[in-house]
């Protein structure tokens, strides 16, 4: 990978909030190399946590990357683009100007009633949803539902989680499940506050208990009992009792 940076957002303030000075420099310096060399450190803790959120940048910053660099390769091998053409070209013989704003072909004049139509299309699909900057979806007029309720990213929850010291909840598995089910509980009721969601999914995946070791109903005794038997027949007790074969 040739990129000389990565993103650092504002954002990471919050994210690695709850990390000490000492860890925040541990994961930035994680981060550095990860970038540099794409090799994935060996942290634990919340600086592991806060070191997955951040990762997801650098890979899409070098996805990007990556893309822009194949897509110049595409056009350096076509002869790159082609040369526009010389504006208002004037020879040593005073050749004839051409003409510098050719006239535009005017737009149809919309109505008023075509006008106000495309107005309200837009706002009914910019209300329905929209994405903001860090990949959250804004989902807004559904009925029960608080207006302009944000769909949290992984990276949101993760960042959150981070935040809080949540160590025992599965931020994939939540984000998965109310991704299937459009963001409701209980009843079909849409979700208004996802943070306080996930505190109880946190609260009990602590609590869950341990499964129990699975009882076995083997038996040593008849097991070898069986096992002499097989091999020696009638005689087999004789053997079970240290006697030797005559």
């Amino acid at each position: 990978m040739d990129t000389k940076y990565f993103p650092m957002f504002h954002s990471y303030l919050e994210t690695l909030a709850g990390l000490t000075d000492e860890q925040f420099g541990r994961v930035i310096r994680a981060t550095l190399r990860y970038s540099v060399n794409g090799v994935v450190p060996d942290l634990d803790g919340a600086a592991a946590i806060a070191f997955g959120f951040i990762k997801m940048d650098v890979d899409r910053a070098r996805e990007k990357y990556e893309a822009i660099a194949e897509r110049n390769r595409a056009n350096g091998m076509k002869g790159g683009r082609p040369k526009k053409p010389e504006e208002n070209p004037v020879g040593y013989l005073g050749t004839q100007k051409t003409q510098r704003n050719p006239e535009k072909p005017k737009k149809p004049i919309e109505t008023a009633t075509e006008t106000e139509n495309a107005k309200e299309k837009e706002n009914a699909i910019e209300t329905a949803t929209s994405t903001d900057a860090e990949g959250s979806r804004t989902v807004g007029g559904t009925e029960g539902r608080k207006s302009g309720f944000v769909i949290p990213s992984l990276a949101d929850v993760t960042g959150y989680c981070v935040k809080q010291g949540y160590t025992h909840v599965d931020v994939e598995d939540f984000c998965r499940f109310y991704d299937d089910n459009g963001w409701t509980v209980g009843d079909g009721e849409p979700m208004k506050n996802w943070k306080a969601v996930l505190r109880g999914w946190e609260e009990r995946a602590k609590n869950k208990p341990k499964p129990k070791p699975a009882e076995t109903s083997f038996d040593t005794y008849e097991f070898f009992d069986a096992a002499l038997q097989r091999t020696y027949g009638d005689s087999w007790q004789f053997f079970k009792e240290g006697g030797e074969q005559g």
